[in-house]
Parts: C-alpha cells; structure tokens; sequence
C-alpha cells in the first residue's frame, strides 16, 4: 500500500476494501502546530470532519488503551495512550513528532483505535492491548482488522543506547546494529506484533517517510520542537 502527503496530510492510498468506511490521515508541517487547539481545528474543518468532536489519551508512553463513546474534547483521558470506539464520525487523534501513531480498523465489528506508540509504548505492546480491546469489546476479528502505521522515526534515525536495544532483544529484526550504534525499526516490531496477534501480513502498512530526516514532519529529535503532528482516524457516518 502506498502512502501519499497531499494537502498537508499524509494518507494511505488504494482501493483495499478494508479501508472503506474509515478517515485514516497524519498531517504534516504544512498544517501547523496540532498541539494548538485552533490550528486542529481548523484542519479537521477542511477534511470535513467536524471539531471539537474528538477523543484522545494523555499520551504517558504506556500500553493502556480506553473504550470511548463520546468525545473527550477539550481534555485528554488521563494516564491512556489508545482510544478505540465504533461511534461513527468521532475522530480519535493522537499527537507525535517522532513517535509512531498506529491505525487499528475493524471493518468486521465496524470499530477501530488510534494508538500512541514511542519506543516504550512498543515495547510494551500497546499494540496488542488495542487488538485485544476491539476483540473484546466489539467481537472483532484479528485476521479481518488492517494496522496502519504512520509517518514516525524510521531506523535510519532511530538510534538508542545498549540498555534500551537488550528490551528488543526478542523482536525478529527490532534491532539494526551499524558498527557500534544501536538502531531500532519500531515498524519491524509492530510488524511482528500485529503477526502474533493475528493480524494477515497484508493487512499491515506502514508509512515509509522518516520524521526526523523528512523536513515535511515536526521532529523532536531534529530540533528539539514542541510543535506536534496529529493522527486521526474517524468511523465514516455511511460505511
């Protein structure tokens, strides 16, 4: 599947089936700071969605992952890094500049997650818990849910010391070792969770644009900013 930044949003692109019903995007640099309430805004406005009707965590780096109903705007669910819902037309977003923002959709049970996943939450397997929730919660099937990763740190970039590389050491390629330094492929071990999970290899994609290297992307790594990207992801009102 191919991933294509139009009108300042980064989007999956094709005709799979298993997208149809949902609004998957990541947006760029050219949308402005996502962290601002106004700015967010004002970039749902123009892809149709509305504002103000959204849900998300607190983003703490954790595995935790919350049923929602309703939107939790203005403020963010305490202590959770996921959402999930199957209300249709209530955008799940959540906020990265490096981190990896990971789509689960659930067609079958017309369901889906939005989950934030840096190196600790990866590690964690929060991808696991979102699964685990909309199977569930929903009744769900693994081998009919699609996992889409956005535009995050790509292991070119992704350099960590000895002490974080040893939590990777059971991933199946998590780890890239060039000379001394240590590199993660956090989109190689989600790869392999949504696989143990049940999830069909050709119902994952992953975005290939690196933040930190992509000036299109805000990147703290690059520069430190505390300016953010907003994924979001919304159940279609009309499948």
């Amino acid at each position: 599947m191919k991933w294509r930044v139009t009108d300042g949003w980064c989007r999956p692109q094709g005709k799979a089936a298993s997208l149809n019903g949902f609004f998957i995007a990541s947006s760029t640099r050219t949308l402005g700071d996502m962290a601002r309430p106004r700015v967010f805004d004002a970039a749902l406005r123009r892809t149709g969605l509305t504002p103000r009707r959204w849900a998300a965590g607190e983003q703490v780096h954790g595995r935790s992952v919350r049923f929602v109903k309703r939107p939790t705007a203005p403020r963010r669910i305490p202590g959770v890094d996921g959402v999930a819902t199957a209300l249709p037309g209530l955008v799940l977003q959540v906020h990265t500049a490096d981190c990896v923002p990971v789509f689960v959709l659930a067609p079958d049970a017309r369901a889906a997650a939005m989950v934030h996943a840096g190196w600790r939450g990866v590690h964690k397997k929060i991808l696991t818990a979102a699964i685990a929730l909309l199977r569930k919660r929903f009744g769900a099937k693994p081998a009919k849910m699609t996992v889409l990763v956005g535009p995050h740190i790509q292991p070119c970039c992704c350099e960590v010391g000895p002490a974080v590389a040893r939590k990777f050491k059971d991933r199946p390629r998590g780890v890239i070792r060039r000379g001394t330094r240590l590199f993660l492929d956090l989109t190689a071990c989600l790869r392999a969770e949504a696989a143990a999970a049940g999830v069909p290899a050709n119902r994952f994609s992953a975005a290939p644009h690196c933040s930190r290297h992509d000036d299109r992307f805000f990147s703290y790594r690059r520069n430190k900013t505390e300016k953010r990207m907003a994924a979001v992801l919304a159940i279609k009102t009309e499948p």
